[in-house]
């Protein structure tokens, strides 16, 4: 017989446990306003009792009208799935071993599925068809998580695997579509590496699905910063930020914080908008002017020397939380 503690769990939390036989819940110690999600039913916690045997209660037996309420806010058991239409769905070999091997999940189980483009579904288990994971959808809807506007992010990808951190990171703070690109002081390693497609992809789908969001980030093949500006940043009609450190008063635009928005608004509350993070090192003064004489307005991320990701995640949030307002007159090169 197996033993799970549960002590003092944390405000505001619901705890999702596959239905093991033989299991039982001991010294669960609930505070605050909770519910507690044992396999397929949720407790109150007025009405949890301790030493509560799980494996009497079959995954199917409840569960609430809406197939999508009883998803934790963690957002577990929320996956990505390219297309939603028809009434059953077959989930890839990937995703159903995950689902069945590490998770445990079987018929009955229930899952939230999204494409990428904007909708998302309820759906339950039916059955292992071959390699893959039959699922039958039981309500679909448009998703409403946005964010304040669309923003782009061309940065010049650090080394090693520190870029994860800002596909990740980027994602869920509601990055539109990355631009990796090239500058005169990136790294051997970094223009031979460009885009690395399929792991960048799979980044951002985990992010999404942990995040809430349904819409995909775009990722663009990796370009030169020449290329970059005449292809994309000179015919892109939103705002343009290049995000540099502060030197003097002169050259960082006197700037208006705004209020942090707690409302699920649409993304056109706020104008898209494009920010620029240079490589390890900053761009050079000739790609600087560069950037600057195509529109880009510097945007001040304080007197200390950030990395590469750090400064594309603060640029972010800055733009995409706190949107500086808009200098009238553009700065010259």
């Amino acid at each position: 017989m197996h033993t799970l503690p549960f002590h003092q769990l944390s405000l505001s939390d619901q705890w999702r446990v596959p239905p093991l036989a033989e299991t039982t819940l001991r010294g669960c110690h609930l505070a605050g306003n909770r519910n507690l999600v044992l396999g397929a039913r949720v407790y109150p916690k007025r009405a949890l009792p301790k030493g509560l045997p799980l494996s009497v209660f079959s995954p199917t037996e409840h569960f609430p009208a809406d197939p999508l309420a009883r998803l934790t806010p963690s957002m577990a058991n929320r996956y990505y799935h390219p297309e939603l239409d028809g009434d059953e769905l077959l989930l890839g070999a990937e995703l159903a071993s995950h689902l069945t091997r590490a998770l445990r999940l079987g018929a009955g189980d229930r899952l939230q599925l999204f494409d990428g483009k904007g909708m998302e579904a309820g759906a339950e288990i039916i059955e292992l068809r071959g390699q893959g994971l039959l699922v039958r959808v039981l309500e679909r809807r448009v998703g409403k998580r946005q964010a304040l506007r669309m923003l782009d992010l061309a940065f010049c990808p650090p080394k090693g695997r520190r870029v994860e951190r800002i596909l990740q990171s980027g994602t869920e703070l509601g990055i539109a579509a990355f631009h990796p690109i090239v500058g005169e002081r990136s790294t051997k390693e970094q223009r031979q590496r460009g885009h690395a497609g399929e792991r960048w992809q799979r980044i951002v789908e985990a992010a999404c699905a942990q995040c809430g969001r349904t819409h995909l980030p775009q990722i663009s093949a990796s370009k030169g910063l020449e290329t970059f500006v005449a292809e994309i940043l000179n015919d892109f009609s939103g705002e343009k930020w290049l995000a540099t450190m502060t030197v003097t008063n002169e050259t960082t635009p006197q700037s208006s914080q705004g209020t942090q928005s707690t409302e699920n608004t649409a993304a056109t509350k706020y104008p898209p908008a494009i920010v620029v993070v240079g490589p390890e090192g900053d761009f050079s003064p000739a790609e600087k002017k560069l950037l600057l004489g195509s529109g880009c307005a510097p945007l001040d991320l304080g007197p200390l020397v950030l990395r590469i990701e750090t400064a594309a995640i603060v640029a972010s949030a800055s733009l995409l939380l706190w949107p500086p307002s808009w200098p009238q007159k553009q700065p010259g090169p």
